[in-house]
């Protein structure tokens, strides 16, 4: 077994519920499994989060440095209507330990514009956690109501149109500083897993790194095998290396 997946919408709470082990445990005893090469995990929530568990990942040698942690938005009043139990404050703490632990690490998101009543100035907010956080790639929705939620009994929806725009405005911005974080990958070695054929060219294979990003290599080996290659462009924002 070269890679384990641990899935979850909070599964950095895992064992809270049933006084099980800690997540920093369990992490640590997959960690001395023979056999397992990385150790990924998804989704943390940042609510469960603290210092403690990003010192212990930052030990973990087989823990893979990439950490998606939803922001959803920049406003701490939207972020309560949402009900996420965090400020923005407490999820910048939580950036900032990932950072003095792990400067090289990963740290990819999901947010959300458009939820009711969510005005200019909150957007803006969230334009500027975007701009300040400089995360590596985020995952961006218009919100769209769903039946028996909280959020369809609110009031103030926000109209199709300018929920569109912020939506188009704050992928701008990704892009950019996706771009740019993965342009510094160039001219560095890295050990890659093979994951998939490249649906363009069968020669071609779609890798991943140990932070999670995503190379395309000419390559004999298949998936499944891990192997090294020297990053060497961008296409779009997907990076391109060669077998070593």
């Amino acid at each position: 077994m070269v890679e384990i997946t641990l899935l979850g919408q909070n599964v950095n709470a895992y064992g809270r519920d049933n006084n099980d082990i800690s997540f920093n445990r369990l992490l640590g005893k997959i960690n001395d499994i023979d056999g397992i090469e990385w150790i990924r995990f998804l989704t943390s929530h940042p609510k469960d989060y603290d210092e403690e568990i990003v010192r212990r990942i930052s030990e973990l040698p087989k823990v893979c440095k990439h950490f998606h942690l939803p922001l959803q938005s920049g406003s701490d009043r939207i972020l309560s209507l949402m009900n996420r139990k965090y400020t923005i404050y407490q999820y910048s703490v939580i950036i900032e330990a990932i950072r003095k632990y792990m400067p090289h690490a990963s740290i990819t998101t999901d947010i959300i514009v458009g939820f009711p009543t969510e005005t200019e100035r909150d957007f803006h907010l969230t334009l500027d956690a975007v701009q300040n956080f400089q995360f590596d790639d985020a995952f961006t929705y218009r919100y769209s109501e769903r039946p028996f939620t909280r959020a369809a009994d609110i009031g103030g929806k926000v109209h199709p149109t300018i929920a569109k725009r912020r939506l188009e405005e704050l992928i701008e911005i990704q892009r950019n500083i996706s771009y740019e974080k993965n342009k510094n990958e160039i001219g560095r070695r890295k050990r890659v897993l093979i994951e998939r054929m490249s649906k363009k060219d069968p020669s071609e294979f779609l890798c991943k790194t140990e932070i999670g990003k995503l190379v395309v290599v000419r390559t004999k080996a298949r998936a499944g095998k891990f192997i090294d290659v020297m990053i060497n462009d961008i296409s779009g924002n997907t990076l391109r290396g060669a077998e070593l």
